[in-house]
C-alpha cells in the first residue's frame, strides 16, 4: 500500500487515518480504495478502523455536554458573522418596482463578476415586459398564476429555458402571476 507521498509500509496507517478523518483528496481516496480492495488483510484494516470510528461518534452523541443558552447564543453569533449561506425568508427581501407599471422584483442573489442574477418577479394581472434581449440564458419557472412569453402559456410550475441573445417580443401575465428567474442584470430592454 502507498502513503500519500508513495511509499510503503509505515506510512499505511497514516493514510488509513487521513482516510476515515476524511482528509484524502478524491483521487488519493480511489488510489487507497483500489489498492485495499486487491488486498482482503488490509481491507479488514480500514473496515475495522471505520467501524471504531463509527462506535466512537456514535458514544459522542450520549457525552455531549449541553449548552446554556449564553453558550448556545455565542455560537450562533459566530455562526451569523460568517455565514456559508444566504438564506432569505418568505417575507424577507424587499420588493422594489421595476419601472414597468404591475411588475415588482425581488432579488434573491446577484453575482457581481458573472452578472448573473436570481429574481421573484411579481406580475400584476395584465402586467406586460416590454420587448427585451437577452444577455445570456434566462432560467424561469412560474410558481403561482400564469405567465404568456411569444405565444406559450406557462402555469404554476412550469419552467422555461431562454437561449442567450433571444429577444422576447411579448411577455404578460393575464391573472397575475409569480416567477422564479435566473437571469442578467444586462438584459436589454428594447421597447417600453
Amino acid at each position: 500500500m502507498t502513503n500519500k507521498a508513495g511509499h510503503n509500509g509505515s506510512g499505511s496507517e497514516d493514510t488509513f487515518e487521513r482516510y476515515l478523518q476524511g482528509e484524502l483528496s478524491l483521487s488519493e481516496m480511489e488510489a487507497l480504495e483500489r489498492s485495499v480492495a486487491a488486498r482482503p488483510d488490509e481491507a479488514e484494516s480500514v473496515i475495522a478502523y471505520s467501524k471504531l470510528l463509527d462506535s466512537v461518534a456514535t458514544e459522542l452523541t450520549h457525552v455531549a455536554p449541553p449548552l446554556d443558552g449564553a453558550m448556545r447564543d455565542r455560537i450562533i453569533s459566530i455562526a451569523d458573522a460568517k455565514p456559508i449561506s444566504q438564506v432569505i425568508r418568505a417575507n424577507g427581501g424587499q420588493w422594489t418596482e421595476s419601472g414597468v407599471e404591475g411588475i415588482q422584483f425581488k432579488m434573491l442573489y446577484q453575482d457581481p463578476d458573472s452578472k448573473k442574477m436570481t429574481v421573484l418577479a411579481r406580475l400584476a394581472a395584465g402586467a406586460r415586459m416590454p420587448a427585451h434581449r437577452h444577455d445570456g440564458i434566462e432560467e424561469c419557472l412560474v410558481l403561482e398564476g400564469n405567465l404568456w412569453t411569444d405565444g406559450v402559456l406557462l402555469d404554476s410550475g412550469d419552467y422555461i429555458v431562454t437561449q442567450d441573445n433571444t429577444v422576447h417580443e411579448d411577455t404578460w401575465s393575464e391573472k397575475g402571476a409569480l416567477v422564479l428567474l435566473k437571469t442578467f442584470m444586462t438584459d436589454e430592454i428594447l421597447a417600453s
